[in-house]
């Protein structure tokens, strides 16, 4: 049986990509839209990020530590479905009011419907 750490994880996901994503999103939301208008608001928006990366690679070393047929999850969590579930986490950051209930049912979405993320 195969044993996935948070390591693991990070490099299927693109650990390093999706927090330059985050980066980037920070910078549009500040420089562009105006969002972030404190330095609590960035603090805010950076704690809130890094607390959602970390629940995914956590909720993600789960599911696949616990799945019969890893390869499967990890097949969905490389494609572009996992890239879509992102950009939404991202768009939607400020909305979510407990993390990891989000994550977990947003995860469990992307993977119950094969792959594909609506």
């Amino acid at each position: 049986m195969t044993s996935f750490s948070s390591a693991d994880v990070k490099q299927h996901i693109r650990y390093d990509h999706l927090q330059s994503e985050v980066d980037a999103w920070g910078r549009f939301l500040k420089n562009v839209l105006g969002i972030l208008n404190t330095p609590e608001d960035e603090i805010r928006h950076h704690q809130t990020m890094d607390e959602i990366l970390l629940e995914i690679v956590n909720q993600l070393a789960e599911l696949l530590n616990k799945a019969k047929e890893p390869s499967a999850t990890v097949a969905r969590i490389e494609s572009e479905a996992f890239a879509m579930m992102f950009d939404d986490l991202l768009s939607r950051w400020d909305e979510i009011r407990s993390v990891r209930a989000y994550v977990e049912a947003t995860l469990a979405n992307m993977i119950k419907n094969d792959g594909a993320y609506n």
